[in-house]
């Protein structure tokens, strides 16, 4: 058992959000001021399953002058690619696999700032099962033993996969993620076994974009279908360099979430008027978004989720543009079917198995070879797959946000519940209350902020 105190802070999640209040916490405390442990289920610290990819051809959707991991140095992954003698352009969109190896640099450096500190860092490949409260703050139970501490950072990142009623223990040639150890090689498998059925992907986002991609590059005779209940693609980044003004203003009152849709589209047609992409008129507004997202209500916030988020977020989580126009190439000729409609059931079958789809009250059977989950993660706390997160849950320590994405949390950063300030969300847990909390601009300003107000709790 590793105890704990009113000085320790213990950190569940062994990804970026992790590592950016580790960074912070060293940074801003005084010598021997804390102690911290770090849990990590997979150990990848500092990486996490984001980073934690080999493959180089999965590439940032940030540009690296944008994704240093202190909010002061925004520059600094794009200052260590110079001083790596790596000779990329500012704007460049580099492998994930590189970035990782920034955040490896920069976990080691900051771990030898805590040593000279007199600060503890404890790093223990662990997963977490479950919490109580103690007389010094709480304590985590692991599988290597238990940990205490004063107070709690969750650091868990993107949860798992959604589920959904019509996958099966049965069904073999399902994958829930295209992240999880080995999903690749069965992928690739299956497909290759029947290439004159189509790869099912379950989604038309980001994560969509990254396996059509992977799979023109290594296995460009296999079709794929993408199936999202709008049929929308991710938009690409501007490749204009232009540092001309957007003209971007806050609104001066709190919109509905049409009128700030319409809002949005005036500001960038009057941009684009002017010769500015609209692409910048996102960009300038990302620091206004969780003021105005909260300005909806929670009501507000569930109508926005139920008709308005599809649209924002193609608009808003891009892609480069050589990405999309390999996936535009890939549709004319053939190789990509994007389809807008939802599934009503998966069943095995010898060669695969048979999707029944409905497009706008119309349905079809498909026969795929594989079906691939690229819905993005489960970020309603009530159906995590997360031990610690769903014991949290039951113990009444966190509590689902207003609109369901994510936890309840205080002005101070506490999540909401019955344990009172000792637990403290960071990154997708934070969708409900920011919106916009799983990009590194949006962590890496959190994270400074967290570790600023547990510093001021010791």
């Amino acid at each position: 058992m590793v105890e704990g105190g009113s000085r320790s802070i213990l950190v569940a999640g062994g990804g970026f959000s992790g590592l950016a209040v580790i960074a912070e916490l060293v940074r801003q405390a005084e010598s021997g001021d804390i102690s911290i442990a770090w849990l990590d289920e997979r150990g990848h610290f500092g990486k996490g399953v984001a980073y934690g990819q080999d493959d180089p051809h999965y590439l940032l959707n940030v540009r690296a002058d944008r994704m240093g991991l202190f909010a002061e140095e925004p520059q600094g992954f794009y200052t260590w690619l110079q001083e790596g003698e790596s000779l990329v352009a500012a704007d460049a969109y580099v492998s994930r696999a590189l970035y990782g190896k920034y955040l490896v640099a920069l976990r080691e450096k900051i771990l030898t700032d805590a040593k000279e500190k007199g600060i503890s860092v404890v790093m223990e490949q662990a997963r977490i099962t479950g919490a109580s409260p103690d007389s010094q703050g709480l304590l985590l139970t692991t599988d290597r033993g238990a940990y205490g501490g004063g107070l709690l950072v969750l650091a868990t990142g993107n949860g798992d996969a959604k589920c959904f009623p019509w996958v099966r223990p049965e069904t073999k040639t399902y994958l829930p993620s295209l992240w999880d150890k080995g999903s690749w090689d069965k992928l690739s498998s299956m497909a290759v076994s029947h290439p004159e059925r189509p790869v099912f992907l379950l989604g038309s986002g980001l994560t969509m974009v990254d396996a059509t991609v992977r799979l023109a590059r290594e296995l460009p005779h296999i079709r794929v279908l993408a199936l999202s209940r709008h049929g929308l693609l991710p938009c690409a980044h501007s490749e204009e360099t232009s540092a001309k003004q957007t003209g971007w203003r806050k609104p001066d009152i709190a919109l509905s979430a049409s009128a700030l849709m319409c809002f949005l589209r005036e500001e960038a047609a009057q941009a684009q008027a002017l010769g500015v992409p609209w692409q910048h008129v996102m960009d300038a507004m990302r620091p206004d978004t969780p003021a105005l997202w909260r300005g909806l209500g929670s009501d507000g916030q569930r109508r926005a989720l139920r008709h308005a988020i599809s649209w924002w977020n193609v608009h808003r989580h891009r892609i480069p543009a050589p990405a999309l126009r390999l996936l535009e190439q890939r549709r004319a000729n053939g190789f990509l079917e994007i389809v807008a409609g939802r599934i009503l059931d998966v069943a095995d079958t010898a060669d695969g198995l048979e999707v029944m789809v409905e497009e706008r009250s119309i349905r079809r059977r498909v026969a795929a070879s594989v079906m691939l989950n690229c819905t993005g993660p489960q970020l309603d706390i009530r159906r995590s797959a997360n031990p610690l997160i769903m014991d949290l849950y039951k113990q009444g320590a966190l509590q689902p946000s207003a609109n369901g994405l994510g936890v309840a949390v205080t002005e101070q950063g506490a999540a909401k519940g019955s344990w009172k300030n000792l637990v403290y969300p960071i990154g997708p847990l934070l969708a409900g209350e920011d919106l916009e909390t799983t990009a590194v601009p949006e962590i890496r300003r959190h994270a400074a902020l967290l570790a600023r107000r547990l510093l001021e709790r010791r």
